[in-house]
C-alpha cells in the first residue's frame, strides 16, 4: 500500500528540473504583472453610470420609469399643439363653421392654430354638416367645444348628405356615415390612411382599457400614432357611443383600478389607501382631496369614474 502511494505521488507530483524552472519563471511573470496592474494608474477607467435622473422618480413600479422615457422621446411631436386656456374670455355668438372668418373663430376663444386648421379644412373642400363635425379639427379642446356647442348653427343629425348636383333630376344623393371609433374593430381601422395592423390593435387595446373614447383628442395618447396621421383619420371618425365601461372607485380593487390607463398602479394604491382611511368617496370631486391628482388628471379621469 505504501509503495503504491509513493508511486502515485511520483507519477503526478514529481517534476523534472526543466519543469520546475518553467513553473518558477511563470509564477514570477504573474506576480510582476499583478503588481504592475495595482501600481500603474488606470488610463482608461470604465465610465460611471449616472443615476441622477432615475433618482428623481420612484423605481417601483418599473413601468412608470419606462413611460416617462417614452413620453420624453415623443413629446416633441406634440409641442406644436398647446392646450387652449381661458375659454371664458372668448365671446359667445351663433356661428357657422362653414362661413365664419378667422377673426370670428378667434373672437370665440379658439387658439389661432385651431382657427387656421378650420380654414384649411374648408379650403380643402371639406364641409361641416353637423355640430359634432367640428370635433374633427385636431387640437380643439373638448371643454371649449362643449361651451361652443349651443352656438353652432348646424343640425345634430348623425348622417349627412352630399349634394353637388342636386339640381339635376336624375341625381340620387349619397349618404355617408362616419366610422364610430368606439365600435370599430381592427379590420375596419386598418383601412384608414396611415393605420396598419399594429396601430389598429393599439387603438382598440387602448380604447378597451379606457372604457371608450369620449373625444377624438384622446387618439394622441395612443403610442406611436403620429399627429399627421391623426389629422387624416379624424375626418373619417366620430365617437358615437361614449363611455362603455366605468371604474367604480368605492368598490374596485387596487388591481382593477390599476388596469385603467389614467390611474395605473401607483395612483391605484393611493386611492385604495385613502378609501380605507377616510371611507368611501361621497362625490367624484372628493378625488381632488388626493394631492397627487392635479386638475388636468382629474378632468381626464372623472369621465370614467362612478361611485
Amino acid at each position: 500500500m505504501k509503495k503504491a502511494f509513493q508511486k502515485l505521488w511520483q507519477n503526478y507530483f514529481n517534476f523534472t528540473k526543466g519543469e520546475r524552472n518553467a513553473f518558477f519563471v511563470l509564477s514570477f511573470i504573474i506576480v510582476v504583472f499583478s503588481c504592475v496592474t495595482f501600481l500603474i494608474p488606470n488610463q482608461y477607467p470604465w465610465p460611471k453610470t449616472d443615476f441622477s435622473e432615475l433618482e428623481k422618480y420612484e423605481i417601483s413600479p418599473l413601468i412608470d420609469t419606462i413611460e416617462k422615457k417614452e413620453f420624453e422621446d415623443y413629446k416633441h411631436q406634440y409641442a406644436e399643439y398647446p392646450k387652449a386656456k381661458n375659454y371664458s374670455k372668448g365671446e359667445r355668438f351663433n356661428f357657422n363653421p362653414n362661413t365664419s372668418s378667422l377673426k370670428d373663430f378667434e373672437r370665440l376663444g379658439l387658439p389661432n392654430y385651431v382657427a387656421q386648421r378650420i380654414i384649411k379644412f374648408r379650403a380643402a373642400g371639406a364641409v361641416f354638416y353637423i355640430k359634432s363635425d367640428l370635433k374633427k379639427i385636431y387640437g380643439l379642446d373638448e371643454n371649449l367645444y362643449n361651451e361652443l356647442y349651443p352656438f353652432i348653427s348646424l343640425t345634430e343629425t348623425k348622417t349627412f348628405v352630399n349634394k353637388p348636383f342636386d339640381n339635376k333630376p336624375d341625381y340620387k344623393p349619397k349618404t355617408f356615415t362616419l366610422i364610430d371609433i368606439n365600435t370599430a374593430d381592427t379590420a375596419t381601422l386598418n383601412r384608414l390612411p396611415g393605420i396598419g395592423n399594429v396601430l389598429s390593435l393599439r387603438i382598440v387595446t387602448f380604447r378597451d382599457k379606457l372604457g371608450g373614447f369620449h373625444s377624438l383628442e384622446q387618439l394622441t395618447e395612443v403610442y406611436g400614432l403620429k399627429p399627421e396621421v391623426i389629422e387624416k383619420i379624424n375626418l373619417k371618425l366620430r365617437p358615437e357611443i361614449s363611455i362603455q365601461k366605468y371604474v367604480f372607485i368605492n368598490t374596485a380593487s387596487a388591481m382593477e383600478l390599476a388596469d385603467h390607463p389614467y390611474i395605473k398602479k401607483k395612483l391605484a394604491d393611493i386611492i385604495v389607501n385613502y378609501r380605507s382611511q377616510h371611507g368611501n368617496f361621497k362625490t367624484i370631486d372628493d378625488l381632488k382631496k388626493i394631492k397627487t391628482i392635479d386638475e388636468d388628471n382629474f378632468n381626464k379621469l372623472k369621465v370614467y369614474i362612478k361611485l
